[in-house]
Protein backbone atom coordinates (compact mmCIF):
# COMPACT_ATOMS: atom_id res chain seq x y z
CA UNK A 1 0.00 0.00 0.00
CA UNK A 2 1.18 3.52 -0.77
CA UNK A 3 0.05 6.83 0.66
CA UNK A 4 0.34 9.67 -1.83
CA UNK A 5 0.84 13.14 -0.39
CA UNK A 6 2.59 16.27 -1.54
CA UNK A 7 5.35 18.11 0.26
CA UNK A 8 5.73 15.74 3.23
CA UNK A 9 9.27 16.17 4.53
CA UNK A 10 9.08 14.77 8.05
CA UNK A 11 7.79 17.78 9.94
CA UNK A 12 5.93 17.02 13.19
CA UNK A 13 2.49 18.25 12.19
CA UNK A 14 2.44 16.00 9.11
CA UNK A 15 3.92 13.10 11.10
CA UNK A 16 1.10 13.58 13.60
CA UNK A 17 -1.46 13.40 10.80
CA UNK A 18 0.06 10.20 9.43
CA UNK A 19 -0.07 8.66 12.91
CA UNK A 20 -3.80 9.40 13.33
CA UNK A 21 -5.70 6.99 11.10
CA UNK A 22 -9.03 8.59 12.06
CA UNK A 23 -8.08 11.67 10.03
CA UNK A 24 -7.27 9.69 6.89
CA UNK A 25 -9.07 7.47 4.44
CA UNK A 26 -6.79 4.72 3.22
CA UNK A 27 -6.98 3.55 -0.39
CA UNK A 28 -5.20 0.61 -1.93
CA UNK A 29 -3.94 1.19 -5.46
CA UNK A 30 -6.78 -0.96 -6.74
CA UNK A 31 -9.31 1.23 -4.90
CA UNK A 32 -7.71 4.41 -6.25
CA UNK A 33 -8.11 3.03 -9.76
CA UNK A 34 -11.75 2.19 -9.03
CA UNK A 35 -12.39 5.59 -7.46
CA UNK A 36 -13.78 4.29 -4.18
CA UNK A 37 -13.03 1.98 -1.27
CA UNK A 38 -14.74 -1.37 -0.74
CA UNK A 39 -17.03 0.27 1.86
CA UNK A 40 -18.10 3.03 -0.54
CA UNK A 41 -15.86 5.97 0.40
CA UNK A 42 -15.22 8.01 -2.75
CA UNK A 43 -11.96 9.50 -3.96
CA UNK A 44 -12.69 12.75 -5.81
CA UNK A 45 -10.02 12.37 -8.49
CA UNK A 46 -12.01 12.66 -11.72
CA UNK A 47 -9.37 14.97 -13.20
CA UNK A 48 -6.79 12.24 -12.68
CA UNK A 49 -9.01 9.73 -14.47
CA UNK A 50 -9.42 12.14 -17.39
CA UNK A 51 -5.67 12.64 -17.56
CA UNK A 52 -5.35 8.90 -18.23
CA UNK A 53 -8.32 8.89 -20.66
CA UNK A 54 -10.17 6.82 -18.05
CA UNK A 55 -7.66 3.99 -18.52
CA UNK A 56 -7.75 2.77 -14.89
CA UNK A 57 -5.18 0.03 -15.48
CA UNK A 58 -2.61 2.54 -16.76
CA UNK A 59 -3.39 4.82 -13.79
CA UNK A 60 -2.76 2.01 -11.32
CA UNK A 61 0.51 1.12 -13.06
CA UNK A 62 1.67 4.75 -12.95
CA UNK A 63 0.91 4.93 -9.22
CA UNK A 64 2.83 1.72 -8.57
CA UNK A 65 5.85 3.21 -10.34
CA UNK A 66 5.88 6.36 -8.22
CA UNK A 67 8.75 6.76 -5.79
CA UNK A 68 7.94 7.33 -2.12
CA UNK A 69 7.51 11.06 -1.54
CA UNK A 70 8.23 11.02 2.19
CA UNK A 71 11.62 12.10 3.55
CA UNK A 72 12.44 11.94 7.26
CA UNK A 73 15.16 14.58 6.76
CA UNK A 74 17.29 13.92 9.81
CA UNK A 75 19.80 16.76 10.05
CA UNK A 76 22.69 14.55 11.16
CA UNK A 77 22.94 11.78 8.57
CA UNK A 78 26.70 11.27 8.48
CA UNK A 79 27.95 8.10 6.83
CA UNK A 80 29.85 5.37 8.73
CA UNK A 81 29.02 7.20 11.95
CA UNK A 82 27.71 6.33 15.43
CA UNK A 83 26.61 8.22 18.49
CA UNK A 84 26.49 6.39 21.83
CA UNK A 85 24.22 7.61 24.64
CA UNK A 86 25.66 7.09 28.14
CA UNK A 87 24.05 5.95 31.39
CA UNK A 88 21.94 8.49 33.21
CA UNK A 89 24.59 9.18 35.84
CA UNK A 90 26.57 12.24 36.86
CA UNK A 91 29.70 12.79 34.78
CA UNK A 92 28.72 10.50 31.89
CA UNK A 93 29.53 11.79 28.41
CA UNK A 94 28.18 11.10 24.95
CA UNK A 95 30.53 9.41 22.49
CA UNK A 96 30.42 9.94 18.74
CA UNK A 97 32.50 9.42 15.64
CA UNK A 98 33.41 6.97 12.93
CA UNK A 99 32.24 3.43 13.63
CA UNK A 100 34.70 1.68 15.90
CA UNK A 101 36.47 4.93 16.79
CA UNK A 102 33.81 6.71 18.84
CA UNK A 103 35.21 9.10 21.44
CA UNK A 104 33.70 11.28 24.16
CA UNK A 105 32.60 14.64 22.81
CA UNK A 106 32.95 18.00 24.55
CA UNK A 107 29.34 19.00 25.18
CA UNK A 108 28.38 20.63 28.52
CA UNK A 109 25.31 18.56 29.39
CA UNK A 110 23.97 18.12 32.91
CA UNK A 111 22.44 14.88 34.14
CA UNK A 112 18.86 15.99 33.38
CA UNK A 113 19.81 16.83 29.81
CA UNK A 114 21.46 13.45 29.32
CA UNK A 115 18.24 11.87 30.61
CA UNK A 116 16.23 13.91 28.11
CA UNK A 117 18.45 12.77 25.25
CA UNK A 118 18.18 9.15 26.39
CA UNK A 119 14.39 9.38 26.14
CA UNK A 120 14.52 11.10 22.77
CA UNK A 121 17.00 8.53 21.46
CA UNK A 122 14.85 5.65 22.70
CA UNK A 123 11.80 7.06 20.93
CA UNK A 124 13.85 7.70 17.78
CA UNK A 125 14.91 4.04 17.76
CA UNK A 126 11.30 2.92 18.20
CA UNK A 127 11.68 1.47 21.71
CA UNK A 128 8.50 0.94 23.73
CA UNK A 129 7.78 3.05 26.80
CA UNK A 130 6.12 1.43 29.82
CA UNK A 131 4.96 4.88 30.82
CA UNK A 132 5.55 8.36 29.45
CA UNK A 133 5.69 11.81 30.99
CA UNK A 134 2.08 13.11 31.05
CA UNK A 135 3.02 16.36 29.30
CA UNK A 136 4.22 14.74 26.04
CA UNK A 137 2.76 13.05 22.98
CA UNK A 138 5.06 10.96 20.81
CA UNK A 139 4.83 11.05 17.03
CA UNK A 140 6.60 9.13 14.24
CA UNK A 141 10.18 9.77 13.14
CA UNK A 142 11.40 10.76 16.60
CA UNK A 143 9.14 13.77 17.15
CA UNK A 144 7.88 14.60 20.62
CA UNK A 145 5.10 17.10 21.21
CA UNK A 146 5.12 18.86 24.57
CA UNK A 147 2.44 20.87 26.37
CA UNK A 148 2.75 24.65 26.55
CA UNK A 149 4.26 26.21 29.68
CA UNK A 150 5.27 22.98 31.38
CA UNK A 151 8.65 22.26 32.99
CA UNK A 152 9.56 19.79 30.27
CA UNK A 153 9.06 22.41 27.55
CA UNK A 154 11.49 24.75 29.32
CA UNK A 155 14.04 21.93 29.69
CA UNK A 156 13.79 20.98 26.02
CA UNK A 157 14.24 24.58 24.88
CA UNK A 158 17.37 24.84 27.05
CA UNK A 159 18.63 21.54 25.61
CA UNK A 160 18.27 22.89 22.07
CA UNK A 161 20.26 25.96 23.08
CA UNK A 162 23.01 23.84 24.67
CA UNK A 163 23.34 21.67 21.56
CA UNK A 164 22.99 24.42 18.94
CA UNK A 165 26.66 24.33 17.91
CA UNK A 166 27.11 20.55 18.07
CA UNK A 167 27.55 18.67 14.81
CA UNK A 168 26.90 15.38 16.61
CA UNK A 169 23.97 15.98 18.96
CA UNK A 170 21.45 17.76 16.76
CA UNK A 171 18.11 18.59 18.41
CA UNK A 172 15.36 20.09 16.27
CA UNK A 173 12.80 22.52 17.65
CA UNK A 174 9.59 23.48 15.83
CA UNK A 175 7.67 26.37 17.42
CA UNK A 176 8.86 25.34 20.91
CA UNK A 177 6.26 22.55 20.83
CA UNK A 178 7.80 19.77 18.77
CA UNK A 179 11.28 18.42 19.38
CA UNK A 180 13.37 15.52 18.17
CA UNK A 181 16.89 14.16 18.23
CA UNK A 182 17.59 14.63 14.53
CA UNK A 183 20.01 11.79 13.79
CA UNK A 184 19.55 8.82 11.47
CA UNK A 185 18.16 6.13 13.85
CA UNK A 186 20.54 3.43 12.63
CA UNK A 187 23.44 5.56 13.92
CA UNK A 188 22.13 5.80 17.50
CA UNK A 189 23.32 3.35 20.18
CA UNK A 190 23.40 3.03 23.97
CA UNK A 191 25.96 2.33 26.67
CA UNK A 192 27.03 -1.32 27.05
CA UNK A 193 25.79 -1.36 30.67
CA UNK A 194 22.18 -1.48 29.45
CA UNK A 195 22.66 -4.97 27.96
CA UNK A 196 23.29 -8.56 28.93
CA UNK A 197 23.15 -11.99 27.30
CA UNK A 198 22.25 -15.35 28.77
CA UNK A 199 22.16 -19.00 27.76
CA UNK A 200 21.38 -22.34 29.40
CA UNK A 201 24.28 -24.50 30.52
CA UNK A 202 22.17 -27.60 29.88
CA UNK A 203 22.20 -26.76 26.15
CA UNK A 204 25.99 -27.12 26.17
CA UNK A 205 25.84 -30.33 28.17
CA UNK A 206 23.37 -31.84 25.73
CA UNK A 207 26.03 -31.58 23.03
CA UNK A 208 23.77 -29.64 20.70
CA UNK A 209 25.28 -27.97 17.65
CA UNK A 210 23.62 -24.67 18.51
CA UNK A 211 22.75 -22.87 21.71
CA UNK A 212 19.90 -20.41 22.16
CA UNK A 213 21.23 -17.08 23.44
CA UNK A 214 18.92 -14.36 24.76
CA UNK A 215 20.10 -10.78 24.35
CA UNK A 216 18.37 -8.37 26.72
CA UNK A 217 18.18 -4.60 26.93
CA UNK A 218 17.40 -3.67 30.50
CA UNK A 219 14.52 -1.39 31.43
CA UNK A 220 15.73 2.16 32.07
CA UNK A 221 14.25 5.46 33.22
CA UNK A 222 14.55 8.71 31.27
CA UNK A 223 13.17 12.21 31.70
CA UNK A 224 10.53 11.35 29.08
CA UNK A 225 9.45 8.09 30.69
CA UNK A 226 10.43 4.50 31.44
CA UNK A 227 11.79 2.52 28.50
CA UNK A 228 10.64 -1.10 28.50
CA UNK A 229 12.96 -4.08 28.66
CA UNK A 230 13.31 -5.86 25.35
CA UNK A 231 14.96 -9.10 24.27
CA UNK A 232 15.98 -10.96 21.15
CA UNK A 233 16.77 -14.66 20.86
CA UNK A 234 19.29 -16.19 18.50
CA UNK A 235 20.80 -19.61 18.01
CA UNK A 236 24.56 -19.61 17.65
CA UNK A 237 27.06 -22.42 17.43
CA UNK A 238 28.25 -24.18 20.56
CA UNK A 239 31.84 -23.56 19.54
CA UNK A 240 31.30 -19.77 19.64
CA UNK A 241 29.80 -20.00 23.14
CA UNK A 242 32.78 -22.01 24.34
CA UNK A 243 35.19 -19.55 22.77
CA UNK A 244 33.35 -16.63 24.38
CA UNK A 245 33.66 -18.40 27.72
CA UNK A 246 37.44 -18.61 27.27
CA UNK A 247 37.62 -14.91 26.47
CA UNK A 248 35.56 -14.07 29.55
CA UNK A 249 38.01 -16.06 31.67
CA UNK A 250 40.86 -13.95 30.35
CA UNK A 251 42.39 -16.32 27.82
CA UNK A 252 43.58 -13.58 25.47
CA UNK A 253 44.92 -15.64 22.62
CA UNK A 254 45.00 -13.30 19.61
CA UNK A 255 44.14 -15.95 17.04
CA UNK A 256 41.24 -17.16 19.20
CA UNK A 257 39.91 -13.63 19.71
CA UNK A 258 40.06 -12.74 16.02
CA UNK A 259 38.43 -16.03 15.06
CA UNK A 260 35.63 -15.58 17.58
CA UNK A 261 34.98 -12.02 16.50
CA UNK A 262 34.75 -13.02 12.86
CA UNK A 263 32.42 -15.93 13.65
CA UNK A 264 30.22 -13.91 16.02
CA UNK A 265 29.42 -11.30 13.37
CA UNK A 266 27.83 -13.91 11.12
CA UNK A 267 25.02 -15.32 13.32
CA UNK A 268 21.82 -13.36 14.15
CA UNK A 269 23.01 -12.53 17.68
CA UNK A 270 24.99 -9.58 16.33
CA UNK A 271 21.94 -8.25 14.46
CA UNK A 272 19.74 -8.82 17.51
CA UNK A 273 21.99 -6.77 19.75
CA UNK A 274 22.19 -4.03 17.15
CA UNK A 275 18.38 -3.81 16.94
CA UNK A 276 18.27 -3.48 20.74
CA UNK A 277 20.67 -0.54 20.55
CA UNK A 278 24.04 -2.12 21.40
CA UNK A 279 27.13 -1.58 19.26
CA UNK A 280 28.22 -5.19 19.53
CA UNK A 281 29.25 -7.98 21.87
CA UNK A 282 32.90 -8.02 20.81
CA UNK A 283 35.04 -5.01 19.97
CA UNK A 284 38.67 -4.06 19.64
CA UNK A 285 40.08 -2.25 22.68
CA UNK A 286 43.73 -1.25 23.14
CA UNK A 287 44.81 -3.81 20.57
CA UNK A 288 42.84 -6.70 22.08
CA UNK A 289 39.39 -8.12 21.37
CA UNK A 290 37.17 -7.78 24.44
CA UNK A 291 33.65 -8.77 25.42
CA UNK A 292 31.54 -5.68 26.15
CA UNK A 293 28.41 -7.33 27.48
CA UNK A 294 27.64 -9.37 30.58
CA UNK A 295 27.08 -13.02 29.61
CA UNK A 296 25.32 -15.25 32.13
CA UNK A 297 24.77 -18.99 32.42
CA UNK A 298 21.32 -20.10 33.53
Amino acid sequence: MKLFTSGIRGDPAQSSLLADNEKLIWFTLEEVAQGQTSDGKIAYIEALFKDFDDDRTSLKQALENLKDSFEANYLNCQQNYRIVLPRDEEGQRISAGVRGKEAAIDLPLNQHQVSLLLGMAAHLRGFDFLEKAPSIIVHPYGWIEVEENCDLQIELIKLVETCKDSKDVVVENQKNRWFRLSISPECVFFDDAYFRCSYYQKDLQNRQNKVCVTAIRRQFITRLGTVAEDKKEAKISTSIIKSLDKLMKGEQDDSLAISVRGSYRKPPLHDGLSSLGMRGLLRQDAGAVRIFCEIMEN
